[in-house]
């Protein structure tokens, strides 16, 4: 006759207990999440998606039971769901019907994978190499919080930073010995041994969707942090040899980055430095066919930027599509498609036009266009590529603005493709880890040239596989 006692707690209260008695860092990673709690989830994974989209939980698995035959519940609930664990970067890859409760028809077991964690599992079963070691180092950012930033490493190889706010999570050491006024840090993934030279470049003081449309710029003004060397015996050169990344081919040493001056003549602007690094590693694949034409017939849809990596490849055919609205039509004999939209919905062509650009515009735009495209799914295999970062050009540094295409907007509009993408059932082609290190090189400072257009041509060229 015991007496049975009830109690609540949210799910914030349930990962912040977990993790101050495990002394677990914030990210909270859990490598599996079961939610069977009885018609309950509709109220709990809410929080979950914000635990998420706040970057204080990460997850390799989310088990849910769902529930349909609550009666509170609603359609919208349902796609809130779904749309939920696209926001936590969770692809769906297993469901059931309870056939052992619920009367067997009103409870569904649906299992979602994070896209990382299912490449892990493909790699360990085809023997793939093992994510290679990274030092990660934190240098203390000496400029205001509200600010978007730039921040590369260059020296022994090039990499983007991410700011970090404290505490920092266990594994980053600091570069320097510096105070930490705002609370923020820049944290470099550095993955060859020696030295590094670590920028970081302000870019807006307060940027959200709301005002992507009229914030400004703030004037190009490199800040180098700090040094660091990663020494020999911490990374070994059997290690990273694999990694594909941007390497120097000269002495490391100091990269700024570069800017269009508008002041300046162009024979005083930065010069260009592709002949100071190359891609480390080839992702060339053979194309067999007739002539000139592959295999697989590409094409490629989206606006001068894919057109020039188009007339790289043989045998492809570029699509014309400058917006994500513009229509067009494709081929019959495409049987690889990539797109790829963002550089003219973002650029000065809109403010041409007399608009100004709009996040939810464009997705909706995209929602569109892909629904369109997957008429030829069945024929097909669709792709939709990231688009690239620009250099820093003088178009982007006038206020009011009439050019947008800042890599933090840029970062915005890769959101809204891979999120569609996956709504869509598509795959995503991220080419970040080419363009963002290289993001300043492109001569005419809107489209990728050199090694990065070819180590761009190569990554599409691998999908035809």
């Amino acid at each position: 006759g015991g007496r049975r006692i009830r109690s609540t707690v949210t799910f914030r209260q349930l990962i912040d207990d977990y993790r101050r008695r495990r002394d677990l860092p914030n990210p909270l990673h859990l490598s599996v999440l079961k939610v069977d709690i009885d018609g309950s989830e509709y109220g709990v994974l809410p929080d979950v998606w914000l635990a998420c989209s706040r970057n204080e939980l990460s997850l390799d698995v989310l088990s849910v039971e769902i529930h349909l035959e609550d009666s509170r519940a609603t359609f919208g609930d349902l796609h809130a769901i779904f749309e939920g664990a696209l926001d936590c970067g969770l692809l769906l890859h297993h469901k059931e019907r309870n056939a052992w409760g619920c009367g067997g028809v009103n409870c569904v077991e649906y299992s979602w994978v994070s896209i990382w964690h299912a490449k892990r599992t493909f790699d360990a079963a085809h023997g793939a190499v093992e994510p290679h070691p990274v030092v990660n180092v934190a240098v203390a950012l000496p400029l205001p919080h509200g600010t978007d930033y730039v921040a590369r490493a260059s020296g022994a190889a090039l990499h983007i930073g991410r700011v970090v706010a404290d505490p920092l999570p266990p594994g980053i050491e600091h570069a320097d010995d510096t105070s930490r006024p705002t609370g923020l840090n820049v944290v470099f993934s550095l993955s060859r041994p020696g030295r590094y030279f670590l920028e970081v470049l302000p870019i807006y003081r307060h940027l959200t969707p709301a005002n992507l449309a009229t914030e400004c710029v703030i004037s190009p003004q490199p800040v180098l942090l700090a040094e660091y060397v990663v020494p020999g015996r911490v990374l070994r050169a059997h290690e990273f040899a694999a990694v594909a990344q941007w390497v120097p081919m000269l002495p490391a040493s100091f990269l700024p980055t570069r800017f269009q001056c508008l002041s300046c003549s162009p024979t005083n602007e930065t010069p260009l430095h592709w002949s100071q690094y190359h891609w480390s590693r080839s992702e060339q694949y053979a194309i067999t066919g007739t002539g000139s034409t592959p295999l697989w017939q590409l094409c490629m849809v989206g606006a001068s930027q894919e057109r020039e990596l188009c007339e790289e490849i043989p045998g492809c055919i570029h699509v014309d599509s400058k917006f994500a609205s513009s229509p067009f039509t494709l081929p019959a004999s495409c049987k690889v498609i990539v797109a790829s939209w963002g550089q003219w919905d973002f650029g000065y062509p809109v403010a041409a036009l007399g608009s100004r650009p709009s996040l939810d515009r464009f997705e909706r735009e995209v929602r569109e266009t892909l629904a369109h495209m997957e008429s030829h799914a069945d024929t097909s295999r669709l792709y939709v590529m990231s688009s690239p970062w620009v250099s820093f050009g003088n178009r982007l540094q006038k206020c009011p603005p009439s050019e947008w295409r800042s890599p933090p907007v840029i970062e915005h509009v890769n959101a809204i493709l891979r999120r569609e993408a996956l709504l869509h059932g598509l795959l995503y082609v991220d080419t970040g880890d080419i363009v963002k290190p290289m993001w300043d090189a492109a001569q005419d400072w809107w489209h990728p040239g050199g090694p990065v257009r070819r180590a761009l041509v190569d990554r599409i060229m691998s999908l035809l596989r």
